[in-house]
C-alpha cells in the first residue's frame, strides 16, 4: 500500500522529468512545494496545528485570550507593522511540533496545558500594509494542519481577504474553518443574516458547504461567547496526521496539475502517440504500398503471368523464363492519402499539446508532403516484384497439349476413313473431344498463368507495406517521437503520480 512518502517520491520525479519543459519559475514554485511537503512530512504528530488568519481588529488574538483563559496575545484594533506570530501551544510540545515552529520561524511561543492536543498560531493582519506581514502569512498558511479565518460583522466581505487569499486557495477549503467574531456588537437578529450572506461570498469563492461558527472573544460585559463550539470545531478536525496528510496530498496534486498545464500536459493520458501512430503508419504504408502496386501493376502481372504459362507449357522451352514486373513510383490517390492521414494526427497532437509547446510539431508538419513522397522512391528499388516458381502443373500441361494433338490427328484420319466407309459418329464425338481438350488445356494455363502474376503482387504488396512502413517511421516517426519524448515522460511521470494519489484515497476513510 503506498504512502505519502511514495506520494512525494512520485512527485519529485515529476519536477525533475518537467525540468527544460516548463519555464524556470513554474519549475521552482512546483519544487518549492515539494521541498515543503517532504519536510512538512517529518513534523507529523499528535497535535493539531491551527493558523488563526484575518484582518485588522477581527478578533485574532481575542481569540486566543478566550481559549486560554488570560491574555496571552496583544491585541487591540491597530498593530505594528513589526508584529510577529505568536504560537500557543501545548506545555510539553512535540519534537514534531517543536521543529515545526522553528522551520517556519516562530519564536514566540507560549505553553498552556487547557487543550493539551491543540496548538494555535496567531498570524499577523492578512490587511496589514507590511509587506513582510503578508508574506509571512502566505509561508506559513501552507504548513499548518487547518486555518481558523476570523471575521467581524464591518469586514467580512473585505476585498482583499476574498481576493487575495480565499479564491486562490478555495481548493483547500475542506481544512477552513470561519469564525464571525463580535457578534455581540450587532442584534442577535442580524446574526443569521449576516452568516447567510458570508456563506455565500464564499461559495463564490469556490468553497463549498463552508463551516462558520460564531463568537464574542472579548465582549465588554460576560463571558467570552461560542468558545466551548470553537474547541469542539477543532477537535472535529480529527488526528493530526490525517489534517496534515490530507493537506499535503491537497498541496501535492495542485501543484502536479499547474505543472502539467506548464508543459502542456492537461492530464495524465497524454496524447495516446503510440497507439495513434501505429494505426497511421499501417493505413498510410498500405495506402503508399497499393499507389505503387496497384491495378495496373497487377494487369500487368497477370500479362506477364500468362505468358510465362504459355511458355512454360510449350515443350519447345526447356527453362522458365524470368518473371519480374517494374513498379512506377509516380504518387497518386493513395500518397495523397497517406499525406492526409498523417497531417491529420500531427494537427490533432499540436491541438493536444498546446500551441505554445508544439513548435518541433510543426516542424515535422511542414515537411510530411515531402517526406512521404521520399518514402516512396526510396522504396521503388525494392518494389521490382519477382513472381516466383510458377505451378508444376504447367510443364505436365505441355506434355498433355501434344498428346492431345497427336489424339486429334488420329481422331481424324479415323473420321476421314469412316466418312468414306460411312462408319460410326462416335469418331466424329472422338476428334470434337479432343479439339475441346487442347482447347481447354491452353485456356486453363493462361487464365492460372495470370492469376499467378496477380496473387504475386498481391502477395508482395503486404511485404512492400512493411518496407514503406520502416522508412516512414524513420522519416516520420522518430522526429515525431524526439519532439514528444520529453512530454511523453511527463505524462508518464504524471501518471504514476495520479495512481499513487489515487491508492492513497482520504486518508480519513483509513
Amino acid at each position: 500500500m503506498p504512502d505519502l512518502r511514495d506520494l512525494i517520491d512520485r512527485f519529485d520525479r515529476l519536477v525533475a522529468t518537467a525540468e527544460g519543459l516548463v519555464p524556470e519559475p513554474a519549475l521552482e514554485a512546483a519544487a518549492r512545494v515539494g521541498r515543503r511537503a517532504r519536510d512538512r512530512r517529518g513534523f507529523l504528530g499528535d497535535t493539531v496545528v491551527v493558523a488563526l488568519a484575518g484582518g485588522t481588529g477581527s478578533g485574532k488574538s481575542s481569540l486566543i485570550n478566550a481559549l486560554a483563559g488570560e491574555v496571552v496575545a496583544e491585541s487591540g484594533a491597530q498593530r505594528p507593522t513589526t508584529f510577529e506570530p505568536l504560537a500557543w501551544i501545548p506545555a510539553n510540545p512535540e519534537p514534531g511540533l517543536v521543529r515545526l515552529l522553528d522551520s517556519i520561524g516562530i519564536a514566540d511561543r507560549v505553553g498552556q496545558d487547557r487543550v493539551p492536543w491543540l496548538a494555535v498560531i496567531d498570524l499577523p493582519d492578512t490587511d496589514s500594509v507590511s509587506e513582510d506581514n503578508r508574506a509571512t502569512v502566505e509561508r506559513v498558511l501552507p504548513l499548518v494542519d487547518a486555518v481558523v479565518w476570523v471575521v467581524d460583522p464591518e469586514k467580512y466581505q473585505d476585498r482583499v481577504l476574498h481576493e487575495r487569499y480565499l479564491s486562490p486557495l478555495a481548493r483547500h477549503g475542506d481544512r477552513f474553518l470561519f469564525v464571525l467574531n463580535h457578534v455581540d456588537r450587532i442584534d442577535s437578529d442580524d446574526v443569521g443574516r449576516l452568516r447567510t450572506d458570508l456563506a455565500e461570498s464564499l461559495e463564490a469563492d469556490g468553497i463549498e458547504r463552508p463551516t462558520i461558527l460564531t463568537t464574542a472573544a472579548d465582549p465588554p460585559l460576560g463571558d467570552p461567547i461560542g468558545i466551548d463550539e470553537f474547541i469542539d470545531a477543532m477537535r472535529s478536525l480529527g488526528d493530526a496526521k490525517t489534517v496534515v496528510e490530507r493537506s499535503l496530498i491537497a498541496d501535492l496534486e495542485d501543484a502536479a496539475v499547474r505543472l502539467g498545464r506548464s508543459a502542456g500536459v492537461e492530464d495524465a493520458s497524454g496524447t495516446g502517440f503510440s497507439a495513434r501512430w501505429k494505426e497511421v503508419l499501417e493505413t498510410a504504408s498500405q495506402a503508399l504500398a497499393t499507389d505503387l502496386l496497384g491495378p495496373d501493376t497487377i494487369r500487368e502481372a497477370g500479362r506477364v503471368g500468362s505468358r510465362v504459362a504459355r511458355l512454360s507449357s510449350s515443350i519447345r522451352v526447356r527453362e522458365t523464363p524470368a518473371a519480374n514486373v517494374g513498379v512506377s513510383a509516380s504518387p497518386s490517390g493513395g500518397t495523397r492519402e497517406a499525406i492526409d492521414t498523417v497531417d491529420l494526427m500531427i494537427s490533432d497532437l499540436v491541438e493536444a499539446i498546446g500551441s505554445e509547446h508544439a513548435d518541433r510539431l510543426r516542424a515535422v508538419r511542414h515537411e510530411i508532403e515531402e517526406e512521404v513522397h521520399g518514402a516512396a522512391m526510396s522504396t521503388v528499388a525494392s518494389a521490382q516484384v519477382g513472381l516466383g516458381d510458377p505451378p508444376g502443373w504447367w510443364r505436365s500441361a505441355g506434355i498433355a497439349r501434344p498428346v492431345a494433338s497427336a489424339a486429334i490427328s488420329a481422331a481424324g484420319y479415323w473420321l476421314a476413313t469412316a466418312l468414306e466407309l460411312g462408319g460410326p459418329i462416335p469418331i466424329v464425338a472422338a476428334v470434337a473431344a479432343g479439339v475441346v481438350a487442347w482447347l481447354a488445356i491452353g485456356t486453363a494455363v493462361a487464365t492460372s498463368g495470370r492469376r499467378w502474376g496477380s496473387s504475386a503482387v498481391v502477395r508482395h504488396r503486404e511485404q512492400l507495406s512493411g518496407v514503406v512502413a520502416r522508412e516512414l517511421d524513420r522519416r516520420i516517426g522518430r522526429p515525431l517521437r524526439d519532439a514528444l519524448r520529453v512530454r511523453a515522460s511527463l505524462g508518464a511521470a504524471l501518471t504514476e503520480f495520479e495512481l499513487v494519489r489515487s491508492a492513497l484515497g482520504d486518508p480519513t476513510e483509513r
